[in-house]
């Protein structure tokens, strides 16, 4: 089967949705209504593109567990934005707009995934993402299922038909000797032997992953959306 020339793009037909509206489309169709309702997505969407963004600032983390102090400590250091920093009053239990104290605690855990997706969106339209996590050798919830492996990063890297990033960027704040180590790429290339090479050493403290009952979803991982029909 002949592929799709690439060339075609440039006789985009002028009564066709242009790309980034079929961008918007994909991604209220991804968080609505699983995740959140038209109102609570576009209230992100519209903090998300306010003056608080910074481009190619944002930081997400997992494995960290109850460690976001250690997170927020790297992201304001380095003028950088974790989903809570970014979402500003929306986040805040002090402030009207934020709506936590609407929902019972399942229902503010959905909204907090569906604003990680928008999240991991708005930062694929830029360059770069920097995520936090434990040191190689397991990076990473050797159980899946976090809003990292299921949400986050499947949309950093264009499930959703957007832009994927160039780069995903890994840092390690749990080892206190490389906190001046600079981040290293593990997407589109793992580089984690630059890590490795100077780190691999050095004695980590046992992390115990969060165990996951594969008989319970909390959330269905993102896929891809469903294509859209022009007639």
């Amino acid at each position: 089967m002949e592929s799709f020339p690439s060339t075609a793009l440039l006789y985009w037909p002028r009564n066709w949705p242009d790309r980034e509206t079929l961008d918007l489309q994909s991604l209220i169709c991804t968080v609505w209504p699983q995740y959140l309702t038209l109102q609570e997505a576009c209230g992100i969407l519209d903090q998300f593109h306010g003056p608080v963004w910074t481009l190619d600032k944002q930081v997400l983390w997992t494995g960290l567990g109850q460690k976001y102090t250690l997170v927020d400590s790297y992201a304001r250091e380095h003028g950088m934005q974790t989903l809570r920093i970014a979402m500003g009053p929306l986040m805040d239990p002090q402030n009207p707009a934020c709506l936590k104290s609407q929902k019972s605690t399942k229902e503010w855990g959905r909204y907090i995934r569906g604003a990680s997706l928008i999240f991991s969106w708005r930062i694929s339209q830029g360059d770069v993402a920097t995520v936090l996590t434990q040191p190689p050798p397991t990076r990473f919830n050797p159980h899946g299922r976090t809003a990292y492996q299921e949400i986050e990063e499947p949309v950093l890297k264009g499930i959703l038909g957007n832009r994927p990033v160039d780069r995903i960027l890994a840092v390690h704040p749990t080892i206190e000797i490389a906190q001046t180590f600079p981040p290293y790429e593990i997407f589109p290339q793992d580089h984690q032997d630059i890590w490795k090479d100077v780190f691999g050493g050095v004695k980590c403290s046992k992390h115990t992953w969060r165990g996951v009952d594969r008989n319970i979803r909390t959330g269905s991982p993102v896929q891809k959306p469903h294509t859209w029909k022009t007639s």
